[in-house]
């Protein structure tokens, strides 16, 4: 056969059915068929939906058109492209015809049918044209869209169904920013603005022009506002409590007192303490630092003439409304103040409202020349809550008000100078009601120079037909160069709920500084119960996307708070500063002799310094946390024994010569505070581990381990940092293993109570050696070695032993010894880790350890695996190594020559309402340099008072040869203690020691239940002719509540809880400190004080367990007649 172009089979199709390519011919055909023959016909209805049902003869395809020259017409097959294509449908060879029906399937796609056809002038079938059948391209996509979030990773895949079995084109348009849409159909990215987005999506097949499908849909996608979850533990907020409102206005008729609190710790502390309930204080808020809060107060709000202008500090509590006021501003007629973002004590300025008869006039103060200065009087103007905008166009601070002129309240602007009043708003009557106003400018951080950048953010409500609507909160975001273009939002919207008093959160640093786009906010709010209650929540520029997330801040039954504000957490003094590697000192023993060396890290790099220049031999010198002494292993023509010098190598003296042919002492160590030294001693049987204080002689050594193995080397024991545990290795005669022993230790007496010894560890095959603690206690490290390789290894435990964690595997094989954390409890390179110290084959390492495995991204949790990271070798250890005989190094905190130290010891809990506290502070007087005197002045808030105060055991009078009791002092809300110590004639002693000291202070505390209570303190003193004033370190702050049974440490479910129950185990665990007649902690110093009183509150604890009717319950009440043998808790209801 031939093929005949012309001759043909023809194709008609409608348009929206099918289409057709080339006509194919076929051959032996000599003429062109007649008109109207030949004809193949494709009937059919559009292209075909997935889902949707097609009946039978619907479509089809016609082929049986005989003519002349071709009869007997038959289909031999017909062929789908792509196989399979008309998924769910039936393609029916009927002969002549071919039918397709059925319903199509989501796998069905366009397709090519190939039909094969035959007649009586064929001997062979041949393939006629290809017929398309289409598939509806549909997007399958639900919508909405998942919602999005700003800085979250998001990613969408879309799908489709029907169309050419191609891949398919996909794009889109409005989408948010930050997101992509591929052309494979995944929109993905971080989007960077929230907001409800309608995205137009498309998707395009492969059919050739003009075939091809094309549909575009459009979805709804919300991105939320960025994760609110540091909005829950950055800044501190103030509020008042009992706030009570005018019903028809919303303003405030009277208030309790004020508090803050900190949002990242959820301390509270009380401010004022006026306790007058007829009173009102009004609309506080912090400086730029968040150190002081200002506020006006009226004992009788009455009149605005009767209200004054207050700025004290966050940290103290005033109880008189004579304290604290702002000077230089009037003392009366002040209702309303707000302090420049550059405050300073003599930058910045102060404005506030002054009431007059018939106006309210706005003034400044100028903190650095003093004079007060008229901004604004207008008769019949009244201005309230004044707030700082930024900076106008010349430099000078603008300010925002809300104003009243004949009964219509607009917010204004004006610039400091008074010059530019204008409107913001233009309300008429009837007016919207303002109740507050406040700015995002807290300092110059935040849009301070930015035109654009200040946002206005109050609470308002507008009148409705017959009354006025709930409050609101609203933002208005304001040009202050042209303050007739403004925008303002309603945030909140609801329309049960007054939302009242809120205010922007966040500087320039915080997670979400205010901004235009969205940030957080605070208001007062009654929600859960009909008080209000203090809540915080995100806001965004669609309104409808404010409020997504909310957090309850404060809530106290039946008592509304309100009036809240935002303020960064300032640090008091007294806090502790973190100490990095900079600050260490590091003392070891090196040839010649060997002597001993230190070495101080000044910021580039560790220098050494040789300390000792005598003959004797000397090993194993332990330098104080403190930096203040070093003790050492000396060898001398007397005996074996200690020697302590100063810091510097001053002071050398001997401290321990037991004498005798065996006599020897090994390993010195101090406990954290430099006041206690542990020390291993030979007595020519055994090792015992001793220890006194070190004021003390020989005569007073406490033997706290006895019984060690004279076969096995010396323990080298340490304190835990509360010095509660001493831990050692031990020497079975086959191999050494992890111990700790309980002891109490008693300053006040300078005695050591010792307690159950406990092993930690067991390990055949390896020896454990080296223990020291870590900087927090919890952990131990120490050397392990195998027995059979003598491979050595660093590795962790918990203190009450198992979490077995290597941190060092020593891949060298060198001999490890001396593993000791070192005091940079808080340093380079990650806040989580500590500096760990060691020596290898004679030389000195420096690495950091992780916590916490889980925070080490080189670690293994399952494997145990810890490893140190930024390891370096001490370079400056002279002559290349540290004495061969010795191994052992130590370190502390550098102690400027002549420095004193003092650190307070704060128990964490204290009754209130007048309960009694005790604590100590411990003086460390550098004996390397002493000045002739030092006081000490201890500041805490006005509600604490002194009743007692013990140096050294002796009780201390009321006076200048005692202490001196300051009310008000350094300034109003905080009261001081101080002492003098000199050796002036006629100085009674202590007070007339210049050395180290015991300090106990007893105090009552009035504060408030649940409120927090910080002190802080000093040590004033010259070196030389310099003044010098250091900080009392150590704990700063205890939480006003009633204190735990201390033996109450176990819950129901034999965890680690006090839970205000005598469980078996809380039982059993008095029974023990009884029997070891212990002290514990928890309540005051040590409990009990007096140990004799053991028996009676053994026997009183046995009550509360046993008790049917409180089931072991118990509560607190220092008044009990129990209280006369320290057993202040008896069965009955919790008070916790």
């Amino acid at each position: 056969m031939r093929l005949r172009k012309s001759s043909v089979w023809k194709v008609v199709l409608p348009a929206v059915v099918c289409l057709f390519l080339p006509l194919v011919s076929f051959a032996d055909v000599t003429s062109t068929p007649p008109p109207g023959t030949n004809l193949t016909t494709f009937y059919g209805t559009g292209p075909l939906q997935i889902g949707n049902p097609v009946a039978a003869g619907t479509i089809h395809i016609d082929v049986s058109s005989p003519t002349a020259s071709h009869t007997g017409v038959n289909i031999l097959a017909v062929t789908q492209t792509p196989p399979g294509g008309l998924a769910g449908m039936t393609v029916a060879n009927l002969g002549t015809m071919v039918d397709i029906y059925g319903i199509p399937s989501p796998a069905a796609r366009t397709t090519t049918l190939t039909v094969r056809a035959t007649d009586s002038g064929l001997t062979s079938g041949v393939d006629l044209t290809a017929y398309k059948v289409q598939i509806k391209l549909e997007i399958t996509t639900s919508d909405p869209l998942p919602p999005a979030q700003v800085g979250v990773l998001y990613t969408l895949a879309f799908a489709d169904q029907g169309g050419t079995p191609g891949p398919h084109v996909w794009s889109a348009t409005g989408v948010p920013t930050g997101l992509t849409m591929s052309p494979a159909g995944v929109l993905s990215g971080t989007p960077l603005v929230s907001g409800d987005y309608n995205i137009n999506v498309t998707v395009t097949d492969m059919d050739p022009f003009p075939d091809g499908q094309q549909v575009t849909r459009t979805f709804y996608l919300r991105v939320n506002p960025a994760a609110l979850n540091t909005l829950q533990d950055y800044g501190k907020i103030c509020y008042v409590e009992k706030v009570v409102r005018n019903a028809s206005t919303g303003q405030v008729s009277t208030t309790g007192d004020l508090y803050t609190k900190d949002l990242v710790s959820g301390d509270v502390r009380r401010i004022t303490a006026y306790n007058n309930p007829s009173g009102a204080l009004l609309y506080p808020n912090f400086t730029n630092d968040g150190s002081k809060v200002y506020y006006t107060y009226a004992a009788d709000p009455s009149s605005d003439a009767n209200f004054k202008a207050y700025m004290v500090s966050v940290w103290g509590t005033v109880t008189d409304p004579a304290q604290g006021l702002i000077p230089g501003l009037p003392t009366s007629g002040v209702k309303y103040v707000a302090v420049s973002p550059d405050y300073a004590p003599n930058a910045g300025i102060i404005v506030y409202t002054l009431a007059r008869s018939d106006r309210t006039e706005l003034w400044r103060y100028e903190m650095a020349s003093g004079r007060n200065i008229l901004i604004l009087s207008q008769q019949g103007l009244s201005i309230r809550n004044p707030v700082f905008i930024g900076l106008n166009s010349g430099g000078g601070q603008m300010l925002a008000y809300i104003g009243t002129v004949n009964g219509v309240q607009d917010i204004y602007i004006v610039n400091a100078d008074g010059m530019n009043n204008r409107k913001v708003t233009a309300n008429t009557a009837t007016t919207p009601q303002y109740e507050d106003l406040q700015s995002s400018i807290r300092n110059p951080g935040v849009g301070y120079n930015d035109p654009w950048g200040t946002l206005l953010i109050y609470s308002k409500r507008t009148w409705l037909t017959y009354n006025y609507g709930n409050w609101d909160v609203f933002l208005l975001a304001v040009n202050r160069s042209n303050p007739a273009v403004w925008t303002e939002y309603n945030l909140t919207n609801t329309t049960s709920i007054n939302e009242m008093s809120p205010c922007l959160m966040g500087d320039a640093g915080a997670p979400h500084p205010p901004a235009y786009l969205g940030g957080e906010l605070l208001y007062s709010m009654a929600f859960f119960q009909p008080d209000a209650e203090v809540w915080q929540a995100n806001y965004d520029f669609n309104p409808a996307n404010s409020g997504t997330l909310k957090l309850q801040r404060v809530s106290i039954s039946g008592n509304p708070c309100g009036m809240v504000n935002w303020g960064p957490v300032s640090v008091p003094s007294g806090v502790i500063t973190p100490v990095t590697p900079d600050d260490c000192v590091i003392v070891w023993t090196g040839a010649p002799g060997p002597q001993i060396f230190r070495a101080d890290n000044f910021g580039a790099g560790w220098t050494s310094t040789q300390l000792t220049f005598d003959t004797d031999d000397k090993s194993t010198p332990f330098i104080a946390w403190n930096g203040g002494k070093i003790v050492y292993r000396g060898d001398w023509s007397a005996g074996e024994g200690l020697r302590m010098m100063n810091h510097n190598g001053t002071g050398d003296t001997d401290w321990e010569v037991p004498g005798g042919m065996y006599a020897d002492i090994r390993y010195p160590s101090f406990s954290r505070d430099g006041q206690w030294v542990l020390y291993s001693k030979n007595t020519g049987t055994e090792w015992q581990i001793c220890g006194r204080h070190i004021t003390q002689t020989s005569a007073s050594e406490v033997v706290i381990v006895s019984g060690l193995s004279i076969f096995g080397n010396p323990p080298a024991p340490q304190f835990n940092p509360d010095r509660t545990k001493v831990v050692y290795a031990k020497y079975d005669g086959t191999q050494y293993d992890l111990y700790a022993k309980d002891v109490v230790v008693d300053d006040m007496t300078r005695t050591i109570t010792v307690g159950v010894e406990r092993q930690l560890t067991n390990t055949p095959t390896v020896n454990e050696t080296d223990p020291s603690y870590s900087n927090t206690g919890e952990k131990i490290i120490f050397v392990r070695t195998d027995t059979a390789t003598l491979i050595n290894q660093l590795y962790t435990i918990s203190s009450a032993g198992g979490l077995l964690e290597q941190v060092y595997d020593n891949a060298a094989h060198s001999p490890l010894s001396c593993p000791l954390y070192g005091p940079a409890t808080s340093g380079l390179p990650a806040s989580n880790t500590d500096m760990v110290g060691f020596v290898q084959n004679g030389t000195l390492w420096v690495g950091y350890v992780f916590r916490n495995i889980t925070d080490n991204v080189l670690g293994n949790p399952a494997l145990g695996y810890n490893p140190m990271f930024s390891l370096a070798q001490m370079s400056a250890v002279p002559y290349g190594v540290i004495a061969p005989s010795d191994g052992r190094f130590s370190w502390g905190i550098r102690r400027q020559l002549g420095r004193i130290l003092a650190t307070r010891y704060l128990p964490d809990m204290a009754p209130g309402s007048g309960g009694s506290l005790t604590y100590d502070i411990v003086v460390d007087v550098d004996e390397a340099s002493l000045p002739s005197g030092y006081t000490l002045n201890e500041v805490m808030p006005g509600t604490v008072t002194v009743t007692q105060v013990v140096v050294d055991g002796t009780t201390l009078a009321s006076g200048s040869n005692g202490y001196i009791w300051f009310t008000d002092y350094p300034e109003p809300g905080f009261n001081t203690l101080r002492i003098l110590f000199n050796a002036l004639p006629g100085r009674p002693a202590p007070v007339n020691e210049v050395t180290d000291h015991l300090i106990r202070i007893t105090v009552n505390n009035g504060g408030d239940p649940g409120a927090s209570v910080s002190f802080s303190g000093t040590i004033n003193f010259f070196l030389g002719s310099t003044p010098v004033v250091t900080t009392i370190l150590g704990a700063s702050t205890f939480l006003t509540a009633n204190p735990y049974l201390p033996v109450d440490i176990f819950d129901n479910f034999g965890g680690f809880m006090a839970d205000g129950f005598i469980q078996d185990f809380d039982l059993l665990y008095a029974i023990d400190a009884w029997a070891r007649n212990a002290r514990l902690s928890g309540y005051g110093m040590g409990w009990p004080a007096d140990l004799s009183n053991w028996d009676a509150i053994l026997l009183d604890i046995i009550e509360i367990w046993a008790d049917g009717t409180y089931k072991g319950e118990y509560k607190y009440d220092a008044s009990i007649p129990g209280a006369a043998h320290e057993m202040y808790w008896t069965a009955g209801p919790r008070n916790f």
